[in-house]
């Protein structure tokens, strides 16, 4: 039930997008696909070549995310110029809260690899619930901007 969910959200998505999302998108996941196949055929796969897997799926979801979006905007703006401004702006708030992230995860990860005392504790766990508290804290701060906003209008 879950797959084939996921399997419609997906072709949902790639009909959204543009052309060149589709290429992007269909490249990304040929080189996940070759990646995954030379590992199976020629090693076992350790720690290290797991988390490549994880990080190669996270781009595959990224990629296919952003294409959707970006097909959404083009198809929502009266001209090029407009899509392009909104392309941008969404560039720059990807940027920002992209950093923030990045280093969200990196200090996350090492400080329960300090307090698990294990290498691979910390992946795990900003792995599986660090996005989940990054989303919850990004929705907290919009609310209080929010809130912020209307309470000094």
């Amino acid at each position: 039930m879950a797959f084939g969910l996921a399997f419609f959200l997906v072709l949902i998505a790639f009909t959204l997008m543009s052309k060149v999302s589709r290429v992007v998108m269909l490249t990304v996941v040929g080189i996940s696909a070759v990646y995954v196949i030379w590992l199976k055929k020629y090693g076992d796969i350790n720690f290290s070549q797991l988390k490549s897997i994880f990080q190669l799926l996270s781009i595959n979801i990224g990629v296919l995310i952003l294409g959707a979006i970006w097909g959404i905007m083009e198809s929502m703006s009266n001209s090029d110029e407009e899509y392009r401004c909104r392309r941008q702006k969404f560039l720059i708030f990807l940027s920002k809260w992209g950093a923030i992230y990045l280093v969200y995860n990196f200090l996350g990860t090492k400080i329960f690899n300090i307090y698990f005392k294990d290498e691979t504790a910390g992946f795990f766990v900003m792995r599986f619930f660090g996005g989940y508290v990054f989303a919850a804290f990004f929705v907290l701060y919009y609310l209080y901007r929010w809130r912020q906003k209307r309470s000094t209008a």
